[in-house]
């Protein structure tokens, strides 16, 4: 009698655990007339935060309806005349699906012309009819000038040629964790955006040819609305000026002993008090008449200076301190 033995096998089972969150993708999708630097710094913003961040852009990777979108778009602060270049990309409810909008670029443009061109402001028809061209304000610089629009700065509230980028995200809600990935992404976004989002800060700087507050212009000065009697219509330009520069034609002293030459000129040191109020922040004094009272008023001046906070350079006590920046 055979006895057949049946052994049971035992099979080891692996039970292998796969990670069940599918990878993030993000469809960036850019307008036309989106620079270039700002959209590939506003990716490598987003790898950074997230390097597992799988980016799609359209004409490289198959968008669906379902993608988490992102939408690049510029636009000029003052769209009635001004018009960014293709919107084909942009659905036209974009402002209606919109889910979280972060301002990640603003840069100013101006109007360029030649230095020696007259205008001082284009008029919108002027730029609507190509009249000048339109640069970015930091791109503009000799020989060229930027010039005002319809008498507005770039610093001014309503200027009309400031370009801001927005990032526009559309679709992430209501996705559980990954609604929950985009969010945090969002508020690093935002952390980075406010870093690299500091206002352009226009610097204003007035230039004068010489100045000369002797023969009775220091007593002018002195009276009563002095200021505005000696600098007229100049002096609001000069007092909002972040630097006002004038040449100084003569020597800052009470000294009375003077060189001898046809044409000598010193003021009373009290003359630097209503230069300063009138917004000079700099004067020149490498100039024929610095020294109109010789060595001595010449030290009296640089001293002067000092005391009333203004700045001077090119000169100097000794050759270490007039070549001093």
């Amino acid at each position: 009698m055979k006895i057949k033995l049946i052994l049971p096998v035992i099979i080891p089972a692996f039970i292998i655990f796969f990670s069940c969150s599918k990878e993030l993708a993000v469809a960036i999708i850019v307008e036309d007339n989106i620079d270039q630097t700002v959209k590939n710094n506003f990716i490598a913003d987003l790898n950074k935060i997230d390097s597992a961040i799988k980016i799609k852009e359209p004409g490289i990777n198959k968008i669906y309806d379902k993608d988490i979108k992102i939408y690049l778009v510029s636009s000029f602060s003052e769209n009635r005349f001004f018009s960014t270049s293709s919107q084909a990309r942009k659905p036209d409810n974009l402002d209606q699906i919109a889910e979280h909008n972060i301002i990640i670029d603003e840069k100013f443009y101006a109007p360029s012309s030649i230095f020696f061109d007259s205008a001082l402001s284009a008029s919108y028809n002027d730029i609507i009819e190509n009249k000048y061209k339109i640069k970015p304000l930091d791109e503009i610089s000799l020989p060229e000038k930027a010039i005002a629009v319809e008498g507005l700065y770039p610093d001014d509230h309503n200027y009309p040629l400031k370009v801001k980028t927005e990032a526009i995200f559309v679709n992430y809600k209501n996705k559980g964790k990954k609604s929950e990935k985009i969010e945090k992404i969002i508020l690093s976004l935002e952390e980075i955006a406010n870093v690299n989002l500091v206002q352009e800060k226009i610097t204003w700087i007035s230039f004068t040819g010489d100045i000369m507050p002797g023969r009775g212009v220091s007593r002018l000065l002195s009276s009563d609305n002095g200021l505005k009697k000696v600098f007229n219509d100049t002096l609001e330009i000069l007092q909002k000026s972040d630097i006002a520069i004038g040449n100084l034609e003569g020597a800052v002293t009470n000294k009375s002993e003077k060189l001898e030459k046809s044409f000598n000129f010193k003021f009373d040191p009290s003359v630097l008090v209503y230069l300063k109020e009138a917004g000079f922040k700099y004067l020149y004094v490498t100039n024929n008449h610095s020294f109109d009272y010789g060595e001595e008023g010449f030290i009296d001046t640089l001293l002067n200076f000092k005391k009333a906070n203004i700045a001077t350079s090119g000169a100097g006590a000794d050759i270490t301190e007039a070549i001093a920046p």
